[in-house]
């Protein structure tokens, strides 16, 4: 009885140590699940801001030389 007490525990402890392990592992994935989600938010919000710069840019820019034009005599 006492040898199978002790493997009964021994099979226990061996149970427990899986269970916080896969416990352990799941919050670790799923901290990095949301770290990766910040960073892709945190990228797609930089590519948008670029984006949105360059399209102002341009604007910007197609409007000085049609002003150019316009003063050159180029344009009506």
């Amino acid at each position: 009885a006492g040898t199978q007490s002790v493997c009964n525990r021994h099979v226990e402890m061996n149970l427990l140590s899986l269970i916080t392990a896969s416990a352990l592992g799941q919050a670790t994935q799923d901290a990095v699940s949301q770290i990766t989600d910040a960073g892709q938010k945190a990228v797609d919000k930089a590519c948008k801001t670029a984006q949105d710069g360059v399209e102002k840019a341009a604007g910007q820019a197609a409007e000085a030389v049609s002003g150019f034009g316009k003063r050159c005599g180029f344009k009506k």
